[in-house]
This record gives C-alpha cells, sequence and structure tokens, in this order.
C-alpha cells in the first residue's frame, strides 16, 4: 500500500478473514480502514466484509 498498489479484493479479503479467524479482528479492521481510506473504488465491498468480522 505504501507504493500506492494493493493485491486484488479477493487476496485482501482472505488476508482480512485469515486474520479474523486468528483472533486479530482489531488487526483486520485496521487493515480494511487503511484500504478504505487508499482505495476507493470498492468501498460498498470493504463495508460488507467489515460487518461480516465478529465483534
Amino acid at each position: 500500500m505504501e507504493k500506492n498498489w494493493v493485491p486484488s479484493f479477493g487476496i485482501m479479503k482472505l488476508l482480512v478473514n485469515g486474520l479474523a479467524k486468528d483472533s486479530k479482528v482489531e488487526e483486520a479492521k485496521e487493515l480494511i480502514a487503511q484500504v478504505k481510506e487508499g482505495f476507493t473504488r470498492n468501498v460498498d465491498l470493504w463495508n460488507e466484509v467489515e460487518a461480516a468480522l465478529p465483534h
């Protein structure tokens, strides 16, 4: 993300879900926030992913 590049949505979603599965929900939410801030293309999809994370 430092070079204005991020892997595909599918890869990033797998990463976020993996973090959440390993009880790293806060890290997953931070990653989603960074992606949404820098790359507005899939914000609606990221909102859905974030809403599905455990609380």
